[in-house]
């Protein structure tokens, strides 16, 4: 199974203790910020910025499970 699969997995297995599933985008450059924060902004997710990671954080697995598809469908890459 390749890494990037595991990596969403593991995401989707369990929310955070606030009941959010977390999903960490590795966004260094502004390309990438803005395709997620676009992202986000589509799916509802929170952001959340911790240096060139951006966290979106969204309740319902359903929502993560989409978010994380279409971020590998824009080359999004995961920083896990």
């Amino acid at each position: 199974m390749p890494r990037a699969r595991r990596a969403e997995e593991e995401i989707l297995r369990r929310p955070d203790p606030q009941g959010y599933y977390v999903i960490p985008i590795h966004a260094p450059g502004p390309r990438e910020q803005r395709e997620a924060q676009e992202l986000a902004r589509e799916h509802g997710a929170m952001v959340e910025y911790a240096g060139d990671v951006m966290l979106l954080r969204v309740k319902a697995r359903a929502a993560a499970k989409r978010l994380l598809e279409e971020a590998r469908r824009r080359g999004l890459s995961l920083a896990y």
